[in-house]
């Protein structure tokens, strides 16, 4: 099973800690909404370097999405986040999401392999959290 963080949860636990003390809960999860995506020139670096990793491959076999991330006080810029669904199993068909940050956190039982991690944009390095088969 993948572990991850559900979006009402995250806007909740950092809307305290927003740029904005006054921010309630709601605005913050309207801001995140209204950011933009990642564009594909951003975006191509990460693609490249998935691409070189032996548990990923090719992508064309893949639902790839991508958002900023967001770290406790404000969207992040300089870290892309992703999630990828291997296509072809359970509906799930190859393409590009760019969205607003934390569009794709949730918990996912999709019964496909997945991959999921960070971007840092500067040093052109991932982190990567999982790439396996979805056990959900």
């Amino acid at each position: 099973m993948r572990i991850a963080i559900l979006l009402p949860f995250l806007v909740s636990a950092c809307a305290g800690q927003s740029s904005n003390p006054a921010e309630s809960a709601e605005e913050f999860g309207a801001r995140l909404q209204n950011h933009r995506a990642p564009s594909l020139t951003e975006v191509e670096p990460l693609e490249r370097a998935l691409e070189k990793m032996a548990c990923i491959g090719k992508l064309d076999r893949w639902k790839r999405s991508y958002a900023f991330s967001i770290p406790a006080r404000t969207v992040d810029e300089t870290h892309i986040d992703f999630e990828l669904k291997r296509a072809g199993r359970a509906g799930v068909e190859p393409g590009i999401e760019r969205t607003f940050p934390g569009a794709f956190l949730g918990n996912d039982d999709t019964p496909t392999k997945m991959a999921a991690g960070r971007f840092d944009r500067r040093t052109g390095q991932i982190a990567l959290d999982y790439c396996g088969e979805n056990l959900g």
